[in-house]
C-alpha cells in the first residue's frame, strides 16, 4: 500500500477556536480539527495506519478519509510514493511558486499570429513587476506588444520594464488615472488585434498568452476570453474564473477559494471577465466602447462585460491559460473607507446603467436595504468614518445620476438579450473563503462539495464510492 508524506512547508496553526494549515510563505487554509489530524497523522503512514491513529480520538469513514487524502495530494498538502513529483516544489525567495513556472529549456516560438498588446496599469509596482515581467519574457507566443500605463510612480517601475522590454510603450502620467482610466489610455496606444489587460501583481505560465489566442480563434461573437486565475501563494487554489454580480452582496470572483481538480474546466462562458487578467477582442472594443472611467476601481470589468453581452457578444473561458495572482496586493495602498465608498457607489452605478427596469428594481431594493443596515450598524458601533462612507457613496451616486441615466439610454438601445438570459451564467457554487479571506478546506466542505467532483477529475478511485452510514 502507498505511504503518504506531509509537505513540510505546511504547519498546523490554531487561532482561538479556528483551525488552519499555514504555509511558510504566509498563505493559510481554514480547516478543522479532523483535517488537521489527518494531515498530521499521514506522515510516513499508509491508509490503514492513518485510520488506526485517527480512531484513537476521532471517527471518519474509510470512504471520506480516502477522498480527503486524494484531495490533500491534489492540493500538495501531502505527497505519496505514487505522486508523480516526489517532492512538491518549494516557494521561491519572494514567497511564491515561481519555480514551477520557469522553463528549463529555451521557449519554443510559434508561427506568426495576431499581435497581442499586453496593457499593464502600474503605480509603484516595481516589486510586482520583478515577478510579472520575467513571465512575460518567457511566453512561447512571439507576437506580443507591451504597454505600461504608469500612474505617477515614484519608484523604478519604468526602468524595471525597460530591463526586460526595451521597446515597450510607456504612458507616463503625473497623476493616478485609476484602473479603468489607465487601461483606456493603454488601449488607445495599443496596436494589437487582441488587448490583454493584466494586473502588475500577476505571473503567467509560459503558454498562457498562446492558450488565450488559440481559444479565441474562430469565435466571431468573442468579446473576451478569461484565463484560470490562481492564488500566487496557493497555486492549486482558484482566485477566479471570471466574476459575477448578484442581487444580494457584492460582486465576487467565480469559484474563489476552490481547490482546482479540473471540476470547472468544461465551463464555456462566464457572466463577467475579471479584468485583473483578460484578453479583449479589438473588434469588441470598437463595438462596445472602452471601460467606464467613472468607476476608477471595482465593477468596471462587470460593467464592460455586461455591456458586451447585452450586445450579443460572449465572455469565454480558456481553462488551459493559467495566471497566478497576488490577491489584493495591488490594492493595499487604497485607504479602506475609500475602497468601501467605491464598492458601494459602483454597484449602484452598474445596475442603474445596465439592468432592465424590473431587474434593476429587485437589485436596488436589496442594495438599499443592505446599505441602510450597514449605515445603522456603523452608527450603533460609533464607527463614524464608515457611516460617512455609506452616506458619501450614495450622495455621489445621486449627484452623478443624470450622467448615468444618459449612459443607460445609449446602452439599452443596443440590447439584443434580456437580463434573464444574461444572468443564467451565475455560478451555482458560492465562494469558499472565510471572513478573513482564507480558502476553506474542512471536512464539511469536502463532504458537501468536493466529493461530487472527484470521480470526473480522477476516475481511478482508490476507495469505493458510497454514502456514509
Amino acid at each position: 500500500m502507498k505511504t503518504y508524506r506531509t509537505n513540510k512547508a505546511w504547519r498546523i496553526k490554531r487561532d482561538g477556536k479556528a483551525y488552519y494549515l499555514r504555509h511558510q510563505n504566509g498563505a493559510r487554509l481554514r480547516t478543522d480539527r479532523l483535517v488537521n489530524a489527518i494531515w498530521e497523522k499521514a506522515d510516513g503512514r499508509t491508509f490503514s495506519g492513518i485510520k488506526q491513529e485517527l480512531e484513537r480520538r476521532l471517527t471518519i469513514s474509510d470512504w471520506l478519509l480516502g477522498e480527503t487524502l486524494r484531495l490533500m495530494e491534489a492540493g500538495e498538502l501531502l505527497a505519496s510514493d505514487e505522486t508523480p513529483s516526489a517532492k512538491p516544489p518549494a516557494p521561491d525567495q519572494t514567497g511564491g511558486f515561481g519555480g514551477r513556472l520557469t522553463r528549463t529549456d529555451p521557449p519554443g516560438r510559434a508561427s506568426k499570429g495576431p499581435v497581442v498588446s499586453v496593457v499593464i496599469v502600474n503605480r509603484d509596482g516595481e516589486e510586482h513587476l520583478g515577478t510579472l515581467l520575467p513571465s512575460l519574457a518567457r511566453q512561447d507566443y512571439p507576437d506580443i506588444e507591451i504597454v505600461m500605463v504608469d500612474n505617477g510612480s515614484t519608484d523604478n517601475s519604468t526602468a524595471k520594464l525597460k530591463e526586460f522590454f526595451p521597446d515597450a510603450k510607456v504612458v507616463a502620467l503625473d497623476n493616478d488615472a485609476g484602473f479603468a482610466g489607465g487601461n483606456n489610455m493603454g488601449i488607445a496606444v495599443a496596436t494589437g488585434e487582441y488587448i490583454f489587460l493584466l494586473n502588475n501583481d500577476t505571473e503567467l505560465a509560459d503558454d498562457c498568452i498562446g492558450a488565450l489566442v488559440a481559444w479565441a480563434a474562430g469565435k466571431p461573437d468573442l468579446a473576451a476570453v478569461v484565463p484560470k486565475i490562481y492564488f500566487w501563494r496557493l497555486p492549486k487554489f482558484l482566485n477566479a474564473i471570471g466574476n459575477s454580480v448578484r442581487p444580494k452582496g457584492w460582486g465576487s470572483d467565480n469559484y474563489i477559494g476552490y481547490l482546482d481538480i479540473g471540476q470547472f474546466d468544461a465551463t464555456e462562458q462566464v457572466f463577467s471577465a475579471c479584468f485583473g487578467a483578460v484578453m479583449l477582442s479589438r473588434e469588441a472594443l470598437d463595438k462596445v466602447g472602452r471601460l467606464d472611467a467613472k468607476y476608477k476601481f471595482y465593477y468596471e470589468d462587470a460593467d464592460w462585460s455586461y455591456r458586451a453581452r447585452l450586445a450579443g457578444l460572449k465572455i469565454y473561458f480558456a481553462p488551459g491559460a493559467r495566471v497566478y495572482h497576488k490577491f489584493n496586493a495591488s490594492m493595499k495602498s487604497l485607504e479602506p473607507n475609500f475602497k468601501w465608498q467605491l464598492v458601494i457607489g459602483n454597484r449602484l452605478r452598474f445596475i442603474t446603467k445596465n439592468l432592465s427596469k424590473g431587474t434593476w428594481l429587485n437589485f436596488m431594493r436589496n442594495y438599499a436595504k443592505e446599505d441602510i443596515r450597514g449605515f445603522l450598524r456603523s452608527v450603533k458601533h460609533r464607527d463614524i468614518g464608515m457611516a460617512w462612507t455609506y452616506t458619501l457613496a450614495w450622495l455621489r451616486f445621486l449627484a452623478g445620476l443624470p450622467g448615468i441615466v444618459a449612459a443607460r439610454r445609449r446602452i439599452q438601445k443596443s440590447r439584443v438579450l434580456k437580463d434573464g438570459a444574461l444572468f443564467e451564467l451565475w455560478p451555482e457554487l458560492p465562494p469558499l473563503l472565510d471572513l478573513t479571506g482564507n480558502p476553506v478546506f474542512d471536512i464539511a466542505t469536502i463532504r458537501r462539495i468536493y466529493v461530487h467532483f472527484l470521480p470526473a477529475a480522477t476516475p481511478e478511485m482508490s476507495f469505493p464510492r458510497k454514502q456514509e452510514s
